[in-house]
């Protein structure tokens, strides 16, 4: 039995659906949001101005923060030492965040300290 010949090329109908994202941009919503980025900067850079006058660097490192809001154990170090220097007059000394009892009027307040007098936070407890 003889076989039999295809041709050399078929065509063959094809449909294909596919989809495809389309972004379109709002020009009014981008420029919208430019001027409010813009604005936040022009607040903003006044509270910069005169960083220049404190006479040393500063950061916002935890240990400056404390010394700045007079925290107990920092007392005795200089008001214009660096990290570093504060972390030397401290020493090795042992401190905890928590609950610290017994110095305050009003009730209990969260503050670094003596790991002694210093517990855990309770759960819906407001602190002072």
């Amino acid at each position: 039995m003889p076989r039999r010949q295809l041709p050399s090329s078929q065509l063959a109908p094809d449909t294909r659906a596919y989809s495809q994202t389309v972004y379109k941009s709002h020009m009014e919503w981008d420029c919208a949001a430019l001027a409010a980025m813009l604005l936040n900067l022009l607040c903003l850079l006044p509270l910069f101005m005169g960083h220049w006058k404190l006479g040393r660097w500063t950061s916002l490192s935890p240990v400056e923060t404390a010394k700045a809001f007079e925290a107990p154990l920092l007392v005795g170090c200089s008001g214009n030492a660096v990290v570093g220097g504060m972390l030397k007059d401290v020493g090795a000394s042992r401190v905890a965040y928590g609950e610290h009892m017994g110095d305050s009027v009003v009730g209990s307040a969260l503050r670094m300290g003596d790991p002694s007098v210093t517990t855990l936070p309770r759960k819906r407890m407001a602190y002072a």
